[in-house]
């Protein structure tokens, strides 16, 4: 396996942070490459890149590559390509992330989509029209075909907040689109937060498993955060499934429980470390 450190979990819940200064970055790079980890996970919330130069982002690679790093993926959170004011602008981000994960030689864009419904309200999973989801495919379709031969990865998040919140939905989803370079986030806390809308994990993921192409993991109790090792998701067991099933790529640790957050990535980190060599 290989593991990548969020800098989602760096970046305020409620939005945007002001973009990390130099020696900020570093000190991030160094903590990541210091407690072990194979990569850095870009989101634009931590570090906005969409308006950079090329000079500019190979110049932020090579901060992350100089301390033995990639760029595993770039995470696109909450994107509505249909049904918004803003869609087109979620459009034009889209197919920029593309030009940039190019850019910064990362293997794919996670991306969560968003749908909006009327009167501001989101919609999610069946909630969602025929035409919308089906729009939605095909402006994904194009997005995939305009990357072409980069080796880019799509991979679709399954998210409680839009239109893909069952396995089923983002397998289908994945399916109509046709192409060899869509994949699934099985991201099983995604789904298990609300507590009133409790989901089956193992069956998502075992859904989920043959179109894996990455992975986020977190966990809850009862809704509320909590470490990998506890709460009602049981990665042990869930990590045993990954494993049997062959996948050997990217694991992104999203925990969020706590305020000593790079702490925490540390000990998931270490965590699922121990896990690993259990089968190795």
């Amino acid at each position: 396996m290989k593991y990548s450190l969020s800098t989602l979990v760096q970046a305020p819940k409620a939005g945007w942070q002001p973009a990390p200064s130099r020696d900020k970055r570093l000190a991030l790079y160094t903590f990541a490459a210091d407690s072990g980890f194979d990569g850095i996970e870009w989101s634009p919330r931590w570090l906005d890149f969409h308006r950079f130069s090329h000079a500019r982002l190979r110049s932020l690679k090579s901060e992350v590559n100089d301390h033995g790093l990639c760029i595993s993926g770039i995470n696109l959170n909450r994107f509505y390509l249909t049904g918004s004011p803003e869609a087109y602008q979620y459009r034009e981000r889209l197919r920029r992330t593309f030009e940039v994960a190019e850019v910064f030689e990362a293997e794919t864009v996670v991306l969560s989509l968003g749908m909006a419904g009327e009167h501001g309200k989101v919609e999610t999973g069946k909630g969602v029209s025929d035409l919308d989801f089906a729009r939605t495919v095909e402006l994904l379709r194009q997005e995939v075909d305009f990357a072409g031969e980069s080796g880019i990865t799509l991979t679709l998040e399954l998210h409680d907040s839009g239109p893909l919140d069952t396995a089923e939905l983002a397998l289908r989803m994945v399916e109509i689109i046709g192409r060899a370079r869509v994949g699934i986030n099985p991201d099983l806390g995604n789904i298990m937060r609300d507590p009133s809308r409790p989901q089956d994990w193992r069956q998502a993921l075992t859904l989920s498993l043959d179109r894996m192409t990455y992975w986020h993991v977190k966990n809850y109790s009862m809704g509320k955060p909590s470490p990998l090792w506890e709460g009602d998701i049981d990665y042990r067991e869930a990590f045993t499934q990954v494993y049997a099933h062959g996948y050997r790529g990217w694991i992104s640790i999203e925990s969020f429980y706590g305020d000593r957050q790079l702490e925490l990535q540390k000990a998931s980190l270490d965590w699922l470390r121990r896990l690993e060599r259990g089968f190795v």
